[in-house]
């Protein structure tokens, strides 16, 4: 392990984070025959496989031609609106304006709000709901200022579900379900502004039935009980019977563990005052250990809490505020899940029973309705939902003890009234879990009727009913409502928004080289597997733009007919079907061979990804059939692109080439580490283990499968320099890559980690309600998320570019010495120290002993101006978890008076890496800006920076000296020393070292010293490694004495920074500092080899001499090895081997590995050599043994002059 007191484990870059959106200019890179890609062993190669190694290093266009809602929106469900009426206190003859799909279209009131007005809706019949938007669109100032949501039965009694206030066009109001035919808004606010409504929905979200739930309390109020809370009735309470109090509890038991999604408590109509005023929630699953999930303020009477997704049976509401004068009191409660809806109070029938029908909605897969008879045609299944429900998917579930009993044939009818019956859907089964999607519908009642015939029972283990948005769904519904050639346009507008040419510019500008487009089967063909008439014009279009930048182009089938998972990413919920149905597998390998007809002999395109994430659905079928399945049909038309094969979740669930005969082949990985009901996305060292184990496990197979490795997916949430980690550690091993996505539509509610899901995040554009907007507005609002509809991430952006471009080395850096530092605080816990965060001590901290609040903050006195361009603050893995600051900005200054914000953002886990631009600057303040129930803790605090390089040796020459001064006093150490013109600043002045070998070097910083005038005003910073031809890395302007450049990561031996500017200051250098890999001192260390000629020592590598050398005395073959020790554990990052003058001796392929004990190896890079120096970089690492194994061939020796270390 790492001292983690003085370094940083983890590689972050170098290139400084200047927060500037890279510009979408590219230099033309069309793409023609010596640019196809094939296998070669381990690598990908172009010129067909013969070339040069390729690494594909991109991203994923993810939600463009497969939606996922997400990235761009696919929309919302909201309960079907036929034959609604609707009425208002005022205006009533333009009531219907809102609910007829257009938001140019307006109810408004025409008076001011008062107290009062109202708007009603009659649905009909009764309907479950428990959520309204109610959407003022343009109109300003037009939503309800304050609220009531009443429903009713008859029109005449009503009840008070919801009450509120809003400052938002669009009000989004929940609260416990409810069945109802009418629902009326009323004003419960006056202002000058009319109130507008241009369109109303109502909308059922999935929450748990609470049958046989039970509840406790710490107290409860004479004539309340805890059960009161979730008995369906408002008029019924559970109160504690005191004043709140910091330590009441409230705790449910719902009989077993299930997902837990979020959490709504409404104190009541008749005490809308006793919501919580502090709370926390707490999810177990046996009622002992407990996990916090949320830890909040109560505002209002409703308090809706999203959890994010955790197994839990025993659910805690503890009050962590006081209120004198105000009791706790929950008149209802709903507990949400993702998925079908609740069956309590529905009931069941069928043409015949060798069991209970109800036996089919009892949650019991044990139990189930039966025939009692082989399947014949007009057998049927009923149930009664008592309420209309809008859904579009019912699964059928026959059970594991009778999965052959699934319907063979089977025709869905749904009615509203049990009497008048319409048919939304045929189809026959396949095997035990039976999918049936269809256009969402408003029904009361659901009828199976088989059709088919089978010397088996038909069973139904479990039906549920489902209303889902992915992208299945929604087409049926828009072809449904607007028929095929319409449905298709509404996409195609989307897509034709969503990536457009500046996108590819933005990405060419990057630097990056390869796209993976997620495409969806219905975007090539129509529903009934028929090919559209223009399948190809979004691949063809992504295709020849992409030529134009040298981007390649991975085409993934992201979704297929049937599904092949079950996910909603790919395109259909609850449908895997691919495995055992006949229809769904001839369609997929047809659009393959689409594909590969389209497609063949086409340079640009790099890959063919056969299959996103397969999930088989049936044990007995293994995924590796159906891979070769597609791989011979796709080989049959195109024999030469490289195909893709999924290794999911693992490589244990696919095979090796070997098995099938497969070539060409590339094998792809996912990953993401969410586990712990998601809370290793704020774990730090759950994701670097996380990569240390894929690191390893992605080698391992590249080396014993002998093929390309492309880690397809990935994502590790906020932690930029864990990020680093992962792209340094892939380029060392030579595996493609392309994170996970291009853009989402996250991060708008600052939580940090889903802002690094892509490279444009936060659209909190409102999507179309697929059941009843009409064209224009879904067409208007799906148009809303173009790329300049999301904000950049700046920090990502300029992170990838780094490893994409070229795959430069990174600069490991260095906590530094914290000798003599200090450090403040806005407060301090009792006992407690500001100097603890720097004590080197984990078992110590500093805290607020308060809540977090806007405008704490703590501040570090350096004791000296330093230069650094990172810290950390850690607040603990355990105890103090949740401790880390809800939002920051990170300050640094010279005087702790004038300060500059150099970071900011919200927190995002127990240890935070915050990068920012180099600065230098004696003193750090980190400013809480955020409010949080939790204090605000720090166990440790670090700043880093890249080592200084050492100068011994150096020499410095320059254009001009002034008199008795010298070059070289800007290499001295000296402060009070320097370098100068000796005239007036003018452009082609120069000042130049040589660092008399090869360094890898990220930036420079020039003090004037005492001179603070003679900066230059305007410099280019130029690289060379023979002094004739340089390279310009750098360019701007002199503002101070002190100036600090950073630029990409170069390999040079000389250094020149050129004056371009003029002024009456000459321009001097008291001291420039090169900040670059440090090179180790090889004192102790020893060298072993498998092959030695008779005229050579390994241990000549070590000597510092380049005209000595280690040779192996025989022709490279594959074994081979090298071997150092170090002679103790180390730290180092870059390993270099330099043949010096036997150019030709160069390694021909490598493997190298690492261990501690000579036992236990890690392999740290792989590759190809190609020259007389080979500089490897890798994730900074720890070990006392290197051993470098030979992996190509050639009549050459295998020689090394000098090995280098670096940290």
């Amino acid at each position: 392990m790492l001292n983690k007191r003085t370094v940083l484990s983890l590689l972050v870059i170098s290139l400084a984070l200047n927060m500037m959106l890279p510009q979408p200019t590219y230099v033309s890179a069309s793409m023609d025959e010596s640019d196809f890609l094939k296998t070669d062993g381990k690598f990908i190669k172009n010129h067909s496989g013969i070339g040069s190694i390729v690494n594909l290093r991109g991203t994923n266009l993810g939600g463009w031609l497969l939606q996922e809602d997400w990235m761009g929106t696919l929309g919302v469900a909201g309960l079907e609106r036929e034959g609604w009426v609707v009425s208002a206190s005022l205006n009533a003859d333009n009531a219907e304006a809102a609910i007829d799909g257009d938001t140019s279209t307006t109810w408004s009131s025409g008076a001011n709000k008062s107290n009062g007005q109202w708007f009603q809706i009659d649905m009909g019949t009764k309907h479950l709901f428990n959520k309204i938007s109610i959407d003022a669109a343009s109109c300003i100032g037009g939503y309800p200022s304050a609220y009531q949501i009443m429903v009713s039965d008859d029109g005449t009694a009503w009840e008070d579900v919801a009450s509120g206030t809003s400052d938002e066009e669009n009000t989004v109001i929940r609260f416990s379900s409810q069945v109802a035919r009418y629902i009326k808004v009323i004003q419960a606010g006056s202002s000058a502004d009319w109130w507008s409504i241009a369109e109303i929905n109502i909308y059922s979200e999935p929450v748990y039935g609470m049958e046989n739930w039970t509840a406790t309390a710490s107290s409860s109020a004479v004539g309340t009980t805890p059960g009161n809370a979730f008995d369906g009735e408002q008029s019924t309470c559970w109160s504690n019977g005191t004043a709140q109090a910091d330590g009441q509890w409230y705790q449910i038991d719902m009989g077993k563990v299930q997902p837990v999604k979020g959490l709504l408590l409404d104190s009541g109509a008749s005490a809308p005052m006793d919501y919580p005023r502090g709370y926390r929630v707490q999810v177990s699953k046996d009622g002992a250990d407990w996990t916090t999930v949320l830890n909040e303020y109560g505002a209002s009477r409703i308090t809706y809490m999203a959890i994010g997704g955790y197994d839990a049976r025993y659910l805690k509401i503890v009050q962590t505020e006081n209120a004198a004068s105000n009791w706790w009191s929950i008149a209802e409660l709903s507990i949400y899940t993702d998925g079908a809806f609740d069956r309590e109070g529905w009931l069941a029938t069928a043409s015949q029973s060798g069991t209970l029908a109800s036996n089919g909605l009892d949650g019991d897969t044990a139990t189930g309705w039966s025939s009692g008879a082989p399947q014949t045609k007009g057998q049927w299944y009923q149930i009664d939902m008592g309420a209309t429900h809008t859904f579009n998917q019912i699964v059928m579930d026959s059970g594991t003890q009778s999965s052959n009993d699934y319907a063979r044939e089977y025709e869905i009818l749904v009615s509203v009234d049990g009497s008048n019956w319409i048919q939304v859907a045929k189809g026959y089964g396949t095997r035990q879990v039976i999918p049936v999607n269809f256009p969402s519908v408003g029904a009361r009642y659901i009828k199976i009727i088989q059709t088919g015939i089978s010397s088996y029972y038909w069973t139904i283990s479990e039906l549920n009913v489902y209303l889902h948005v992915d992208e299945y769904s929604v087409r049926q519904k828009l072809s449904e409502r607007f028929g095929n050639d319409t449905a298709n346009n509404l996409f195609e507008s989307f897509q034709d928004s969503y990536i457009q040419e500046e996108d590819l510019d933005h990405l060419a500008g990057m630097g990056i080289n390869a796209v993976r487009v997620p495409i969806y089967w219905l975007e090539l063909m129509n529903q009934d597997g028929t090919w559209k008439a223009n399948p190809w014009t979004h691949l063809d279009w992504i295709v020849n733009e992409a030529r134009e930048r040298g981007i390649y182009v991975i085409i993934d089938l992201h979704g297929v007919p049937g599904g092949l998972n079950g996910y909603p990413t790919s395109g259909q919920t609850n449908a895997n079907e691919l495995w055992t149905d006949p229809w769904c597998q001839n369609k997929t390998v047809e659009i393959w061979k689409g594909i590969a007809g389209r497609y063949e002999g086409n340079s640009t395109i790099a890959a063919y990804d056969l299959l996103n994430e397969p999930v088989s659905s049936d044990s007995s079928i293994a995924t590796a059939n159906l891979y070769d399945t597609l791989y011979n049909e796709v080989r049959s038309i195109d024999p030469d692109h490289i195909i893709i094969i999924n290794a999911f979740w693992d490589f244990s669930l696919i095979v090796p080439p070997s098995t099938f005969g497969w070539e060409n082949v590339v094998y792809e990985t996912h990953h993401y580490a969410a586990a712990n009901n998601g809370r290793d996305t704020i774990d730090w060292n759950a994701q670097n283990n996380y990569i240390d184990y894929s690191l390893q496990n992605l080698a391992y197979y590249q080396k014993e499968w002998n093929v390309p490795i492309f880690a397809g997916e990935y994502s590790f949430w906020a932690f930029e320099d864990l990020w680093a980690k992962w792209m340094n550690g892939l380029n060392a091993l030579n595996i493609s890559w392309s994170n996970w996505s291009y853009k989402n539509t996250l991060g708008s509610e600052g939580w940090e980690p889903n802002k690094f899901w892509a490279f444009f995040h936060s659209n909190s554009h409102q999507g179309p309600d697929i059941n009843n907007d009409n064209v224009d507005t879904i067409r208007s609002k799906w148009n809303a998320f173009a790329t300049t509809d999301y904000k950049p991430n700046k920090r990502l952006i300029n992170l990838i570019k780094l490893f994409a471009k070229d795959g430069s080395s990174v600069i490991n850096q260095y906590a530094l010495n914290r000798s003599n530092w200090s450090a403040l605080a806005s407060s301090t816990e009792a006992g407690g120290s500001p100097s603890n965060m720097l004590d080197g001590n984990y078992g110590t901290r500093w805290a607020t002993g308060g809540l977090q609040t806007n405008g704490q903050w703590i501040q570090i006195n350096m004791g000296k101006k330093q230069l650094f361009n990172k810290i950390s603050l850690e607040c603990g893995q355990t105890v103090y978890d949740e401790d880390y600051p809800k939002e920051y900005q990170v300050q640094v200054s010279g005087d702790a008076s004038n300060w500059v914000t150099v970071a900011s953002g919200s927190g995002f886990g127990y240890k935070m890496v915050i990068p920012f631009e180099k600065q230098y600057a004696q003193y750090i303040r980190v400013m809480q800006t955020g409010t949080k129930k939790y204090w605000w803790s720090v166990l440790e605090l670090n700043a880093y920076c890249e080592p200084e390089l050492n100068r011994s040796g150096w020499e410095a020459s320059a254009s001009s000296v002034e008199s008795g001064g010298s070059v070289n006093n800007a290499l001295d150490g000296n402060i009070n020393t320097r370098w100068s013109t000796g005239i007036a600043q003018a452009g082609g002045q120069w000042y130049q070292i040589d660092m008399k070998q090869s360094q890898t070097i990220d930036g420079i910083f020039i003090n004037t010293g005492e001179d603070t005038e003679d900066y230059p005003r305007e410099y280019r910073v130029e690289v060379s490694n023979n002094g004739i031809d340089w390279l310009s890395v750098a360019e701007g302007e002199g503002d101070s004495a002190a100036i600090v450049i950073d630029f990409p990561v170069q390999n040079a031996r000389y250094l020149r920074i050129k004056q371009t500017g003029s002024a009456a200051n000459w321009w001097s250098i008291a001291e420039l500092t090169v900040f670059g890999e440090a090179m180790m001192g090889s004192s102790g260390w020893s060298a072993s080899a498998s092959h030695t000629s008779l005229d050579s020592t390994p241990n000549n590598v070590l000597d510092g001499n380049i005209n000595t050398r280690w040779t192996s005395g025989a022709s490279q073959i594959a074994g081979q090895w090298f071997q150092i020790d170090l002679g103790s554990n180390q730290t180092f990052n870059q390993l270099e081997l330099d043949v010096g003058t036997e150019l030709n001796d160069f390694i021909r392929g490598y493997i190298i590995y690492v261990s501690t004990d000579l036992s236990n190896w890690e392999t740290i890079a792989t590759g190809l050599g190609d020259g007389s120096i080979l500089r490897c970089n890798f994730p900074a690492t720890n070990a006392r043994y290197i051993k470098i194994i030979q992996t190509g061939e050639a009549n050459n020796w295998w020689s090394i002059a000098e090995l280098r270390l670096y940290q």
